[in-house]
């Protein structure tokens, strides 16, 4: 085997058992072959001639044809389109409105639908009325007692006539108007119980002056001698006057503990009426709490929908997609295979 010039040839050295390449040997071996002799730098591998002749085949020539000409193959109708696969059908959106606590909708009229203006894809201004839906896990739901809301709706009382009122009972659930009803009958209240006061307190102070001045009427009046003929009668104003004022006095004695115990009698009937009437500091912080509650809850379930609907929308968005993205392929494969 020679490798480009005559110092370098590959050969079996018989007298040490290796295979050399010029001064480059093998190990010792007995093989009789070159090909991956060990410890060798350098590396002999088997060469094909690669011997042969590559012609292009063509279209076969089918014996007794015809090859075409330029005007015949422009007379050749054009293979027909083929049909663009159907477009598919694309999933819309809406997005869903959150849900409410049944118990932050019972506000009478006041949250049952909310208006909103706003302007929509053709720019136009728009005003709808939507009506707000409670959660229909919380309909029937049970609610406890310490619930703010519960509270808020078990929290009631009286309107008593000293308040303004009619007598009759605060309804459940007492609406802002109720409250200040309540509010109201309080202030009422405690003006009948100053007027009580006050009327007791004038009453006995006219009893004392009245009783005060006759005396002193009485101590200052002269006695009088009627005596036209040198004889007369010696009358005593003075001592009449006393026995009125000691008639007065018996008069306060015995109108005065009366008069106190009526006005009494009022402003117990008063403070009774304020116990069985509604408290409007109980009621306001009530309802305060139950709206606090009633935010946190809208808060909670509308950050919940948010997250629901763009869940949604994504994953339509994302099936549209593919389903897009598979039709254009598959209408580019159409249209090249027909080109």
């Amino acid at each position: 085997f020679k490798y480009q010039s005559a110092d370098r040839v590959l050969a079996f050295d018989r007298d040490v058992g290796k295979w050399c390449l010029g001064s480059s040997c093998s190990k010792i071996t007995n093989q009789a072959s070159p090909l991956e002799v060990p410890g060798a730098d350098f590396d002999v591998v088997n060469v094909s001639d690669f011997d042969g002749e590559f012609l292009a085949a063509g279209v076969p020539n089918e014996a007794g044809a015809k090859p075409l000409s330029v005007e015949d193959a422009l007379m050749l109708k054009p293979p027909r389109r083929p049909q663009q696969p159907w477009m598919p059908e694309l999933e819309e959106f809406k997005a869903e409105q959150p849900k409410y606590a049944s118990e932050c909708l019972n506000y009478e009229n006041l949250w049952k639908e909310v208006s909103e203006t706003f302007t929509n894809e053709e720019d136009e201004e728009v005003m709808t009325i939507s009506k707000l839906e409670a959660e229909p896990a919380t309909k029937e739901a049970t609610i406890p007692d310490y619930h703010p809301c519960e509270v808020a709706k078990n929290a009631g009382g009286i309107f008593g006539p000293y308040g303004g009122g009619d007598g009759s009972t605060a309804p459940e659930n007492m609406m802002y108007s109720d409250w200040n009803d309540c509010m109201q009958g309080d202030i009422e209240r405690d003006l009948a119980s100053a007027t009580a006061g006050y009327h007791g307190a004038l009453s006995g102070f006219i009893m004392d002056m009245v009783e005060e001045g006759l005396g002193a009427v009485c101590s200052a009046i002269p006695d009088v001698m009627i005596a036209p003929f040198g004889a007369g009668v010696a009358l005593n104003p003075g001592e009449i006057c006393g026995q009125v004022a000691e008639l007065v006095g018996a008069i306060k004695t015995f109108a005065g503990p009366a008069s106190e115990f009526h006005f009494a009698k009022k402003e117990y009937d008063i403070e009774k009426e304020g116990y069985a009437a509604c408290n409007p500091l109980q009621i306001g912080f009530a309802r305060a709490f139950c709206d606090i509650h009633c935010v946190r809850d809208a808060v909670i379930r509308g950050d919940r929908s948010i997250i629901r609907n763009l869940e949604l929308a994504t994953k339509k968005t994302n099936s549209n997609l593919q389903k897009m993205v598979k039709w254009s392929v598959d209408a580019a494969r159409t249209e090249t295979g027909w080109l």
